[in-house]
């Protein structure tokens, strides 16, 4: 049976610089393995700030995968992180995912901070194995 599973990441940030991206989807039996990257553009403003973002993947199965969620993170540990969230410094270091292929990936328009829904349309269907 063919599932479409939303993929979400979220992340509580100390200011509003920073901007999390779901990357890539693998599957590895089943369960969903999502790389995300968090990054920060600098200081700016020190406001608490939940940033977001989500993705659509298709797959093979009879009902909905766990997802178990990586953040590449170069900046710093965010506390914001929750628990079920693992931040490493590359993808190189998550070794889970070699040899795996990526799902394709439709984003979800609106999401990804705040970001233009015509920007979020142009980039979907979004394919991360070419």
């Amino acid at each position: 049976m063919r599932m479409r599973q939303e993929i979400k990441v979220s992340v509580v940030c100390p200011d509003t610089s920073f901007n999390i991206k779901l990357m890539q989807v693998y599957r590895k039996d089943n369960t969903l393995i999502a790389i995300s990257k968090l990054d920060s553009k600098g200081f700016a403003g020190e406001v608490i700030t939940k940033r977001e973002d989500a993705a659509w993947v298709e797959f093979e199965a009879d009902k909905e995968l766990p997802v178990k969620h990586y953040i590449v993170n170069k900046v710093r540990n965010i506390h914001g992180v929750a628990a079920n969230y693992t931040q490493v410094k590359s993808v190189e270091s998550i070794k889970e995912i070699a040899g795996l292929s990526t799902l394709p990936m439709e984003k979800v328009a609106g999401e990804n901070n705040d970001e233009d829904l015509e920007v979020a349309l142009a980039r979907a269907p979004r394919f991360a194995n070419k």
